[in-house]
């Protein structure tokens, strides 16, 4: 069978040669945001251009079921993978999304969130407000002296009308209570709002942020800036004051009243900021009251606008006749936007804008159903419908929104709004003469930034120790983000505070990560905040997002599994341990505790977990489902741990230096602690006694294991505790702490003691998290230890004699302690002390066990005491001679990789095996799932799972993806990538036609489906299930839904809210479905080859079923049962290979049993037919070979066919899966496990591929399924 020849798919060469200056050319001529995603889309160079010179797009128009316009375009869209439908409000290019407790806001482009308060947890200014009432008339309550927030919060419930984005620190909203409204600020991730409790509140109509200031304006149009202070106790934003800034009306006024003609206006106002004025547009609705006796609606006529300009200098509003011939202002009552749209080629002078009125708020109706966007010339003052193609029924709920695509709120809209000409103002009517406008200070960085050589930025860059501002210089332009990138001296260390409050060390300023509060944390390790859940614990890192799940501390495999507590009897009545405190004698005494976690690599946990005084180490593997430990190893006061060159150490309190020998379970793959051997014994010198000396005082010691310069060190603290008097009663008190370091010497098996750390050097140490970091390149002082006073209140016998605490320094050579910050304290608690050094380079670090080399090559060795020189130590970065590998010789080696574990771990190596691993590679072999989170990298027999996610109770497979079931519906989650697609629950499904009903024939007492089953006659039951799930494009997800043997085609866009079936078509046996040359196909239980036609809804533009043909008509014919009691049993597959349509028939020999004896049919010998589908004569023909060079795997729920020739790989053979259908199984096996098979075209027969590969045969475990990853 010869392979179809398939067109080039790439892109001509010609097309990423076009000069750089041409597709800038093009570029200014698409003023779509869509017309821009394709720009990019083409090559890497346009791709430059697109963020090199970009005008600022026209906005998107978002609906609410979460359909997008992208303007001046009228043909809608959806973004891939996410619906976006629900939203409650917009700001900018932010959605806003309501949760119980609040609500969050999603950036559709970048996939971003930010959290926000609920709206029930308020900070009142002052704290101590309360409502004031006025008792003049007995028995009424009056507000005094007018209504503020505190006497309306309690009978009104509030909802936001306004909401603005104004920096990554401040959010701003109008929260309305009623008619009447207030301003609220809060921080992203912040747990409350603030607000000026007394403050009047007004019928606010409009806020903006402009020029650095937050400004309002009410509907007595007075504008009003709302002036913004730090809380001095939480540094959290607070209003601290409203004042007036334009008190005058704008004229002419606008009543509101009843004119002649039974008509009355109203009046509508917005802020928007245009070429650096702020302006206030003033709209005004005609409304046609009801004659008298007639009926109660008042019905919305007319537009009109009036645009003014706000003079802050003389302090008044001043008309103006037009926006600019080159603006357009885009106004929404949730976002408002001018755009130039000269470079376009489109007409300006305009105002787009919609009927988007608060619900509550709105007395009037309109007299049309549908509404759309609408266009106000400000020449000719009239409107029109510049998009009659896009509209949408009004619904009380229904706001739509124009959404400009950027980064922030603002976005590119704003940044490029400052550079334009100034607002041109003309006589006439309503005109005391003309008026320039104010000039604005340009917003813009200069050009000269982006210009920096990358050596001078480099320089800058290694001046800057300060995580913060790292970020604040990767910001500033793509060249500095590249060298901030390139040349990276790590950076100092984050302080974070438990209520999720941050310190950039050396600053003293704090600060939150925008849109996340990371507040309630339990611990750290390296870069990751370790949060508590009811089942375990989950992992966070702060500054990538990322997240990495944990077992409980209930589920702990033991070692052995049947070990059990040993006790004495040698006293009657006592229970002795036998012979030594194990995890088996405290698992259940106490409740157990992490006191220090390690995440050694993506494979690895450790963790040292306290029972009371003392502990002992689990291991686990992130996304596991338990721990594992040993369960008779004597428990010991575990004092610190650390992963130093790859292995995995730990220290007790009498000073013992043990290491941790880790192997994996032979049955399921987990790390396991094989043995814990010891290193050093003998306790550092000089040696240490607590106990009470001279002056009622006595030593604690602390011990912490860090890695510095390639060497292992511990470090033991002293702290001096001033005990009570003989016959007082009371706690002893902390005071001075002193510190001694040694280092490890394996050679020797002792510790060395030492004199410095390195004048480069300063050690960050914590109970949860301990590092040394190079300051030489900063010019900071080194040779310093930084500590914290996290103690463990559950087995701390000592209190401190201040309240609050902070970090401090001791200097090594000096010999003293100092508060190298006094500006950063907080207040001690009694429960949990939970503050932990970040850093920055933890994952690199735990990658390569020992220091880069840059940080190594020049550092002076540490001084010691004695004669004896520092160990040198290997160096654990890979040659230069790997990444030196040529790219033709790295393709031939990874093309002998076949499984993709192997190509994820050649891609690791370094940049240059990444970029050839992504050069014309063959397809990697598949993985094998299953549905307990275990996967099989084929042809490996060795059982794996995915680092930080599990990957359990998957439900179907398609492709790269994994269908998980949710109440509403299900998701895909794709493992490799970690993206995900959200799919429509089953009871969603759009009917074509919609009025479409059931019809049954009665016949007696029986309902019989007339005149066949349909989707009518079966969508109500409740074992209605996805049998087969094909996500085809970006845009099309088609699926096989049924009860039994029957099912329906459904079809839907991802992320949308419904699905799409054609009501009265034929439910039927289907048994398979493939997306082959862009057409859908099924084949149902006849072989009848069938192809789905999809459509394009006319109103909502999503998918649908026009129609389902046959293509090839099939004929199969067989015996009910043969002589030797024999069956056949049949399943089909459709399987695209080397560019031919496939059908294999699966034909599964059954034993039936004898006559007249009772039994269950068993499955035996499988036997495979191949069908080639002929189109051109509509017929299936058999094939006795599927190529020399083909495998093909089937499962019920995915099915491939690969090229296996590069590998040296045997071909023409057909791997299957025991994968039946549990509502479907016609027979039984005799065999309680399972495994993948192996048919072969040449000589008919099967065998079992990977015998040491099996799972039982159960409910749970019958989704097994082929996962092919996509390189």
């Amino acid at each position: 069978m010869e392979a179809e020849k398939k067109p080039h798919s790439q892109p001509p060469p010609s097309w990423s040669a076009l000069p750089l200056d041409l597709a800038s050319m093009v570029l200014r001529l698409l003023p779509a945001y869509a017309d821009r995603a394709r720009f990019a889309a083409v090559c890497p160079q346009w791709r430059a251009a697109a963020r090199q010179v970009q005008p600022p797009t026209l906005p998107l128009l978002v609906l609410p079921n979460g359909t997008f316009y992208s303007l001046p375009h009228d043909k809608p869209f959806r973004f891939p993978g996410c619906g976006f439908a629900g939203y409650e409000s917009a700001c900018g290019s932010w959605l806003v999304f309501p949760r119980d407790d609040g609500c969050f806001l999603v950036d559709p482009f970048s996939r971003a969130t930010v959290t926000l308060p609920a709206l029930s947890c308020v900070r009142l200014w002052p704290p101590n407000a309360v409502a004031e009432w006025s008792s003049q008339q007995p028995g009424a309550r009056i507000t005094q002296p007018y209504v503020t927030w505190m006497h309306t919060k309690d009978y009104h419930t509030p909802h936001i009308k306004k909401l603005i984005l104004c920096s990554s620190n401040l959010v701003a909203a109008v929260v309305s209570l009623g008619p009447l409204s207030q301003i609220l600020i809060c921080q992203p991730g912040a747990s409350s709002w603030s607000v000026r409790a007394y403050d009047r509140l007004k019928v606010y109509e409009d806020m903006a942020f402009y020029q650095g200031k937050l400004y309002s304006i009410a509907d007595d149009e007075q504008l009003l800036v709302v002036n913004i202070s730090e809380d001095s106790n939480t540094g959290d934003p607070q209003v601290s004051k409203i004042g007036r800034v334009i008190k005058e009306k704008a004229a002419p006024s606008l009543g509101q009243g009843v004119s002649g003609g039974n008509s009355m206006s109203h009046k509508k106002i917005y802020l928007v900021q245009s070429r650096g004025a702020l302006l206030m547009v003033r709209r005004k609705i005609w409304l046609c009251v009801p004659e008298p006796g007639g009926s109660d609606e008042v019905i919305a006529g007319q537009n009109e606008f009036e645009v003014f300009e706000a003079d802050f200098v003389h302090s008044r509003w001043i008309r103006v006749s037009t926006v600019g011939g080159d603006q357009v202002l885009f106004l929404g009552r949730m976002c408002s936007r001018a755009v130039s749209v000269s470079q376009y080629g489109l007409l300006g002078n305009r105002i787009f804008f919609l009927d988007d009125d608060d619900g509550c708020l709105v007395d009037y109706v309109y007299g049309e159903k549908n509404t759309s966007c609408s266009a106000y010339d400000m020449r000719l003052g009239d409107i029109s419908s510049p998009h009659p193609m896009i509209s949408w029924k009004r619904h009380p709920t229904l706001h739509s929104t124009p959404l400009p695509h950027g980064s922030s709120s603002g976005g590119r809209l704003l940044a490029g709004a400052a550079t334009r000409p100034p607002l041109r103002h003309r006589k006439g009517a309503g005109f005391s003469g003309t008026m320039e406008a104010e000039k604005k200070p340009h917003s813009q960085p200069p050009t000269s930034w982006s210009a920096l050589p990358l050596d001078l930025a480099s320089m800058v860059l290694r001046l800057l120790p300060a995580y913060a501002d790292r970020a604040r210089f990767a910001a500033v332009c793509p060249q500095w983000r590249a060298a901030a990138r390139q040349l990276q001296p790590p950076a100092l260390p984050l302080l974070v505070l438990p209520n999720g409050t941050f310190y950039s060390l050396p600053h003293d300023k704090p600060f939150r990560f925008p849109g996340c509060g990371f507040a309630g944390y339990e611990s750290a390790c390296g870069s990751w905040l370790v949060f508590p859940r009811d089942d375990g614990c989950f992992l966070v890192d702060p500054f990538s997002r990322a997240t990495v799940t944990l077992p409980a501390l209930s589920c702990v495999r033991l070692r052995p599994p049947n070990a059990v507590a040993k006790w004495s009897s040698l006293q009657p009545g006592a229970r002795i341990t036998q012979p030594c405190v194990t995890w088996m004698h405290m698992e259940d005494s106490d409740k157990p505790r992490v006191k220090k976690l390690i995440l050694c690599s993506p494979n690895l946990v450790a963790a040292v977990v306290g029972l009371g005084p003392l502990s002992q180490i689990l291991i686990c593997q992130p996304g596991a489902s338990s721990w594992s430990v040993r369960a008779y190893d004597e428990m010991k006061m575990y004092e610190d741990m650390a992963f130093y060159q790859g292995k995995l150490y730990a220290i007790d309190d009498d000073e013992e230096l043990l290491v941790v020998s880790i192997s994996e379970d032979n049955s399921t793959g987990d790390p396991q602690v094989s043995k814990i051997g010891r290193v050093i014994k003998d306790k550092a010198a000089p040696s240490w006694r607590q106990g009470v000396s001279g002056g009622n005082s006595r030593s604690h010691k602390k011990i912490y294991l860090v890695e510095s310069r390639g060497a292992l060190l511990m470090v033991r603290r002293k702290i001096w505790l001033c005990l009570p008097e003989p016959g007082v009663g009371g706690k002893a008190i902390a005071g001075q702490s002193e510190f001694e370091v040694f280092e490890a010497d394996f050679e020797h098996s002792r510790w060395i003691s030492v004199s410095a750390v390195g004048d480069d050097q300063v050690l960050f140490l914590g109970r949860g998290c301990s590092r040394a970091v190079s300051v030489s390149q900063y010019g900071l002082l080194g040779n310093r230890i930084f500590f914290l006073d996290d103690d463990e209140e559950c087995i701390k016998n000592y209190v401190y004699g201040e309240e609050n605490t902070s970090c401090s320094a001791y200097d090594m050579r000096l010999g003293d302690v100092s508060s190298p910050h006094p500006m950063i304290s907080w207040k001690r608690r009694h429960t949990v002390i939970l503050h932990s050094t970040l850093s920055r380079q933890q994952q690199q670090q735990e990658r390569r066990p020992n220091p880069p080399a840059a940080l190594t090559a020049h550092r002076p060795q540490l001084r010691q005491r004695g004669k004896m020189s520092v160990e040198k130590k290997p160096h654990s970065e890979p040659p230069p001679s790997w990444s030196a590998l040529p790219l033709d010789l790295a393709v031939l080696v990874v093309r002998l990789l076949p499984s993709y574990a192997d190509r994820a771990r050649f891609a690791a190596v370094c940049p240059q095996w990444r970029a050839a691993a992504r050069e014309l590679l063959p397809t990697p072999l598949p993985l094998l799932a299953l549905p307990d989170g275990t996967f099989y990298n084929i042809p490996y027999t060795k059982p794996f799972r995915f680092p930080g996610c599990g990957f359990a109770g998957y439900q179907s497979a398609c492709g790269n993806w994994l269908v998980f079931p949710r109440d509403d519906g299900c998701f895909l989650v794709d493992p490799f990538t970690r993206a995900s697609v959200t799919l429509p629950a089953l009871s969603c499904v759009r009917l074509r036609p919609p009025n479409a009903v059931a019809k049954w024939l009665n016949i007696g007492r029986a309902k019989i489906a007339d005149p066949y089953s349909t989707w009518m006659h079966i969508r109500g039951s409740k074992k209605l299930h996805i049998s087969k799930l094909i996500l085809c494009s970006p845009n099309l997800a088609a699926a096989l839904v049924g009860i039994g043997y029957t099912s329906q085609i459904l079809m839907c866009q991802p992320g949308a809210s419904a699905w799409s079936v054609r009501a009265y078509d034929r439910c039927k046996v289907f048994e398979d479905m493939v997306f082959y040359q862009g057409k859908l196909y099924a084949i149902a239980k006849d072989e009848n080859l069938l192809v789905v036609n999809i459509s394009e809804d006319h109103s909502t533009s999503d998918p649908q079923v026009s129609k389902i043909g046959r293509v090839i008509k099939g004929d199969p014919s067989y015996p009910a049962v043969f002589e030797n009691n024999t069956r056949p049993r049949k399943k089909l597959y459709l399987v695209e290979s080397c560019g031919a349509l496939l059908m294999v028939r699966r034909v599964i020999w059954c034993r039936v049993p004898e006559p007249g004896v009772k039994g269950k049919v068993v499955a035996g010998q499988s036997k495979f037919e191949v069908f080639e589908a002929d189109f051109q004569h509509s017929r299936w023909v058999k094939a006795s070979t599927v190529g020399d060079n083909q495998v093909l795997y089937l499962g019920r729920r995915c099915s491939r066919a690969m090229s296996v020739a590069a590998y040296g790989f045997a071909g023409d053979l057909i791997f299957f899966l025991d994968d039946d259908e549990q509502n479907r199984v016609e027979y039984h096996y005799e065999d309680d496990n399972t495994s993948f098979s192996v048919y072969d075209m040449r000589s008919r027969t099967v065998r079992t591929a990977c015998p040491t590969i099996s799972w039982k045969r159960c409910n749970e475990m019958l989704l097994a399924a082929w996962l092919f990853p996509q390189d």
